[in-house]
């Protein structure tokens, strides 16, 4: 039995297909490289959809997040 930890930044986050977020996300341990990345993971998990999410960090915290 191993310990899970992923690496997550904006970069990956927008190559990811919607159907496999929830995989990527799925790790025992999450590690933000980014701003952008944290707050939409933040929003994501509450239900809104990738391409929502993605509009709604983009124009709350801008690009660079």
């Amino acid at each position: 039995m191993g310990f899970n930890k992923r690496i997550i930044s904006k970069e990956l986050i927008l190559k990811t297909n919607e159907e496999q977020l929830d995989k990527l996300f799925s790790a025992d341990a999450l590690m933000f490289m980014d701003n952008w990345s944290s707050k939409f993971y933040g929003l994501y998990r509450d239900g809104l959809s990738k391409d929502s999410t993605i509009k709604l960090v983009t124009n709350t915290y801008g690009s660079q997040g």
